[in-house]
């Protein structure tokens, strides 16, 4: 068995302390940087503590939250544009009346009314556009061009608009 003299026993109870406060001066970083947030403007924030969603919104602004406990979620709640193209395979092509082929560009503005961040995190999810919108924004154009005949598709194109 080795035997280690007072030199070498102060030296490791010294390596033993540096290490110590590294590990307590990383995890500091982590619990000070960790600890506030931004949300810009024009977003609305979900906070989530162990991935429950809290029921109100955060405002754009600084924030505080709980490090490694709390996370949060962002939704731009500013308008959005969603094109479809029929001759992509995001809109499939659709029929008049009078079944004709009818190839069309749709574009839907849209946007999370303010505060409701919360409610289409927790029923829809993140990925509500490929949920909710683009199949609303199919069916809609689908069944309006069911409507018309192709001539009418033409001249009446402001309500078709209207109507879609």
């Amino acid at each position: 068995m080795a035997s280690y003299d007072k030199d070498e026993m102060d030296m490791v109870k010294k390596a033993v302390k540096i290490g110590a406060l590294v590990v307590l001066g990383i995890f500091a970083l982590i619990v000070v940087f960790g600890t506030f947030y931004t949300v810009p403007s024009g977003r609305e924030g979900v906070l989530l503590t162990f991935s429950k969603a809290a029921p109100i919104g955060i405002e754009p602004g600084l924030h505080v939250k709980i490090p490694l406990v709390q996370r949060v979620v962002q939704f731009d709640v500013q308008t959005q544009k969603y094109g479809a193209d029929a001759t992509a395979s995001t809109l499939e092509s659709a029929a008049s009346k009078d079944l004709q082929i009818v190839r069309m560009r749709v574009v839907v503005n849209y946007h999370i009314a303010q505060s409701k961040a919360p409610e289409v995190f927790t029923n829809i999810g993140t990925g509500y556009v490929d949920k909710i919108i683009v199949p609303t924004v199919h069916e809609a154009a689908k069944a309006t061009t069911a409507q018309f005949t192709a001539i009418e598709l033409i001249t009446d194109r402001e309500q078709v608009r209207a109507d879609i």
